[in-house]
């Protein structure tokens, strides 16, 4: 009998960040059949559904990190702006 992995009918919004298999070794080299569908990444979201090496990870987790810094920095000059009118 094979092993089955499913990745179905996921959502991610903002500036989540989903990891849906391994990270570093791939555990699933050897799974008979992988299935990802119907995952939605809203926004500045991520969704890996597959293996990924710990460099990728941390290439995600950076963007995510930069990703969030600029619209904090967005807000706080809205927020500058408005109270200075």
């Amino acid at each position: 009998m094979k092993t089955e992995r499913i990745i179905v009918g996921n959502l991610t919004k903002d500036q989540a960040l989903m990891i849906c298999g391994p990270i570093g070794k791939d555990l699933w080299a050897q799974i008979g059949r992988v299935e990802v569908r119907g995952n939605t990444a809203e926004n500045n979201s991520t969704i890996v559904a597959y293996a990924t090496s710990l460099e990728t990870m941390n290439a995600l987790l950076d963007r995510q990190d930069k990703r969030i810094e600029a619209e904090r920095e967005w807000k706080e000059r809205g927020r500058r702006h408005d109270s200075a009118n």
